[in-house]
C-alpha cells in the first residue's frame, strides 16, 4: 500500500444523498467503504441497512456484527453446540 493512498474497509456510514430508492437521506449503511468524510458508494458495497439500535454502533463492526449481520442463526448456533 502506497503513503496516502484511500483504505477500504468495514464501515458505518450515514447517507448524505441517494438516487437509488432504497437508501433515503440519514439511513446508517454498513459495508467495505473507503474511509473518508465523503464517499461515493455502490449498493453491492453495502452489506446491511441498520434499522435497529438495540446495540451501539461500534458493535456492529465487531464479532457481534459480523454474527448477527452476515450469518445470524447459523453463526451463533454453531458457536453454543462448540461450547457445549
Amino acid at each position: 500500500m502506497a503513503l496516502f493512498q484511500a483504505i477500504d474497509a468495514l464501515v458505518i456510514g450515514r447517507v448524505v444523498t441517494s438516487g437509488n430508492a432504497k437508501f433515503e437521506k440519514d439511513d446508517l449503511v454498513m459495508g467495505v467503504f473507503t474511509w473518508a468524510e465523503y464517499s461515493v458508494v455502490k449498493e453491492q458495497s453495502i452489506i446491511k441497512k441498520l434499522e435497529s439500535f438495540e446495540f451501539p454502533l461500534t458493535y456492529h463492526l465487531g464479532v457481534l456484527g459480523k454474527c448477527l449481520n452476515l450469518a445470524p442463526n447459523y453463526s451463533l448456533f454453531s458457536g453454543f453446540y462448540l461450547l457445549s
